[in-house]
């Protein structure tokens, strides 16, 4: 999934929205949105399997990823 900036929501959407998805993928823009995500997986209880930064010439590889986890 790549939601350009909008990851920061995913804190608002309820649990219960994601009942049927088993495997998660989403790039993030910034550090701000990478917690939020990373929380958000913890609350649906997914386990972290793979986390890739990466970064174009005019941003900081630091700053943007790929996260992609599985429910446990």
């Amino acid at each position: 999934m790549d939601i350009e900036g909008a990851e920061i929501y995913l804190k608002d959407i309820p649990v219960q929205v994601f009942n049927s998805v088993e495997e998660f993928a989403i790039e993030y823009h910034n550090p701000e949105c990478k917690k939020v995500i990373t929380d958000k997986f913890e609350e649906l209880n997914f386990e972290i399997t793979a986390l890739n930064n990466f970064g174009y010439y005019c941003t900081d590889s630091n700053k943007m990823g790929i996260i992609h986890a599985k429910r446990k």
